[in-house]
């Protein structure tokens, strides 16, 4: 029998005072719960004032540790019975909280803090609910008895017929195998099914569409709080790493709901559902979707984009805006950072949804082939026209573990007769988060071909000290986070300074990012940060418009190349 471990995140202090002021409302309207969760309760074999429904009542007052000891004393099926009846008694608070309080903001703010509260008791159920021994683990993880999605569907339809009609959920699970290769992958497939089975019941089934993708189907489930338990146990699951060439790699699933309560359609549509709301671009932060009418739309609209991306890429119609970096010693600019754009007429995408869609369309190599060479020809543009500038790109972490990566990038420099020291390649502290070795090798395969490396938003992630004298970088861009505060903040101009020292002792150049005034800018240059880079000096312009300002050059803010070159 599990006990609760301190990961499990404690209700807060506010959550506790706004469950409490809810309780206190509804102590004074009787019955305290809707009519129809006692009439639940007592299909259910519960009376109202049995230890179970004292503890739901009890909940408000943040009495958690009752639901718990109740779930610890009872098997697999008995912890189902009590989460369930858990669920309907939400819906039944949802239902009364705007009937109990005149004020909107509250209303929000109560029901907001009842779902922390339904998380909370999943979590905890995760951890203390009791696991089956190796014993009682169902032999699906056996080839035979994992489904191939055609036989997934048949007996999933079934269930569907309306003489023998169940309820139940899919849950379309689709893992993220970061930067691990496809041998390695295969590696763990039998292990990704033990781990799978051993979570679910003897009557539901699992299902292997790729080595991706897998979908789990849960019988007699009709409320979602089942189905979110069952993803929050898988998360938990896979949050214990995979031993791969003696590495740990952690292996993270992004899970979609969708129930078949109300579903008109048959198993495929069903399993589409659920699949559309595991690829989601922003999942909910447990790590788990639940598709409904508005995610349908979403996803329409998505597909949509999806297309109209693929077109974008066949005819060049995205587009590179350019950011100048302004030395402040030299009063002039000295390099530019490229930043993509996509533009329609709704206006322009936000940046994290167009990379959602090209991991989701596979996209990758084909959008890095248009990066490289348009930059690069752009920049060789820039240069003919006089400017004396770098040019900075931003790639992703699969590009580094392209074997082929540093030769593409000396190809196509050499084809736009572009001098390797003109470009630098700015990556993120999450490169280094998984293939920590393949990316170390390849940044310095990178760097030995004479282009520079940049490491974008110092600071902000976790492993910059570790491998920060390992690393083949010329350059720290201070993230503007840090620098958006640093006037009115103490802590933030320590950090900053704390920064800017560990740069100038490790040699690097340094580059501020978001400077939006000049006070920000002097103060930087007396820490000894000397690159700034912000809307102080200019927001991010396309192309012509960057060659329109530096040919005109009233200010005298860029440098020039002598005319020999």
């Amino acid at each position: 029998m599990g006990e609760l471990n301190a990961e499990v995140p404690v209700i807060s202090p506010k959550d506790r005072s706004l469950l409490a002021d809810l309780k206190r409302k509804l102590d004074l309207n009787q019955p305290p719960l809707c009519p129809d969760f006692y009439q639940l309760l007592e299909t259910s074999g519960c009376i109202a004032d049995t230890p179970l429904v004292s503890c739901f009542e009890n909940l408000l007052l943040d009495e958690t540790s009752h639901i718990l000891f109740c779930i610890q004393q009872q098997n697999q099926a008995g912890v189902g019975q009590i989460i369930n009846l858990f669920d309907q008694y939400l819906a039944c608070l949802a239902r009364r909280v705007p009937a109990i309080s005149a004020d909107a903001n509250q209303s929000r703010l109560a029901l907001e803090a009842l779902r922390r509260l339904a998380f909370f008791i999943m979590q905890a159920a995760v951890q203390t609910a009791p696991q089956p021994s190796a014993n009682s683990i169902r032999s699906a993880h056996m080839d035979g008895d994992i489904l191939q999605q055609d036989q997934f569907e048949a007996v999933c339809n079934q269930l569907l017929q309306v003489e023998t009609r169940q309820d139940f959920a899919i849950l379309a699970i689709q893992f993220d195998f970061g930067l691990l290769s496809a041998e390695a992958v295969q590696q763990i497939g039998t292990e990704m099914a033990l781990r799978l089975s051993s979570l679910v019941r003897e009557h539901d089934l699992i299902a292997r569409i790729s080595v991706r993708h897998w979908a789990l189907c849960l019988k007699n489930v009709d409320f979602p709080t089942l189905a979110i338990l069952a993803a929050t146990k898988i998360k938990h699951k896979f949050e214990q790493p995979f031993v791969i060439n003696q590495l740990n790699r952690v292996i993270s699933p992004h899970i979609g709901i969708a129930l078949s309560h109300g579903h008109v359609g048959d198993a495929a549509s069903l399993l589409q559902a659920a699949h559309s709301a595991s690829v989601m671009p922003i999942t909910h932060a447990d790590g788990y979707q639940i598709y409904d009418v508005e995610l349908a739309a979403e996803v329409q609209r998505l597909d949509e984009l999806s297309v109209l991306l693929k077109k974008a890429l066949f005819e060049n119609t995205l587009e590179l805006y350019y950011q100048p970096k302004y030395s402040i010693s030299q009063g002039k600019i000295v390099a530019l950072e490229a930043l993509l754009r996509w533009q329609l007429p709704q206006g322009f995408i936000p940046i994290p949804v167009i990379f959602s869609l090209i991991e989701r369309e596979g996209l990758l190599d084909k959008f890095t082939v248009w990066l490289v060479q348009t930059a690069l020809r752009q920049l060789s543009n820039f240069l003919l026209a006089g400017m004396d500038v770098k040019l900075s790109i931003n790639i992703l972490p699969e590009n580094l573990l392209d074997k082929n990566f540093s030769d593409f990038l000396a190809g196509v420099l050499n084809l736009w007769k572009v001098p390797r020291g003109r470009l630098i390649i700015e990556i993120t502290e999450g490169s280094l988060v998984e293939g920590v070795e393949e990316t170390l090798s390849a940044l310095k395969k990178i760097h030995d071909f004479g282009i520079k490396i940049s490491m974008d938003d110092f600071g902000t992630g976790y492993s910059s000290l570790s491998y920060l004298s390992r690393l083949p970088i010329d350059e720290l861009k201070i993230d503007q986070a840090f620098i958006r505060n640093m006037l009115s903040s103490p802590r933030e101009a320590a950090l900053v300074r704390t920064v800017i020292e560990l740069g100038n002792n490790f040699d690097l150049d340094l580059v501020a990012e978001g400077v939006e005034n000049e006070e920000v800018a002097l103060r930087l240059a007396e820490m000894g940060c000397d690159v700034i880079q912000g809307y102080w000096i200019s927001k991010p312009i396309p192309a012509k418009q960057l060659l329109d300002w530096f040919l005109q050059d009233e200010k005298q803010v860029w440098l020039r190349l002598p005319a020999s070159i």
